[in-house]
């Protein structure tokens, strides 16, 4: 009964040893994964950010064209306005002669 009793105790022992084993296992696993990841999402945050930095100075590179487009209008329109006012201006100086 005794050597019963140690075999038992050694088998105990050893399945311990083996959970243990495997939990450690998972565990390492468990940490590589999220390793992996969280490389991965760091690989998409700076791609997304370099979209991002791409958008944005397309963006202003075309807002600075269509500012500019809009100032060449403005310092178009006062000629036009010039001219209608001419247009305007000269019947009225005629009926004051």
């Amino acid at each position: 009964m005794s050597k019963q009793r140690i075999h038992l105790k050694n088998h105990l022992i050893e399945l311990m040893v083996v959970i243990l084993g495997i939990t450690i296992a998972f565990t390492i696993y468990k940490m590589a994964e999220n390793r992996k990841e969280s490389r991965e999402m760091k690989a998409a945050r700076e791609s997304i950010m370099d979209d991002l930095r791409r958008d944005i100075r397309v963006f202003e590179k075309t807002q600075i064209l269509t500012n500019q487009e809009r100032v060449d209008q403005l310092n178009y329109l006062p000629i036009k306005w010039r001219n209608i006012m001419r247009l305007w201006l000269i019947p009225v100086k005629c009926r004051s002669w």
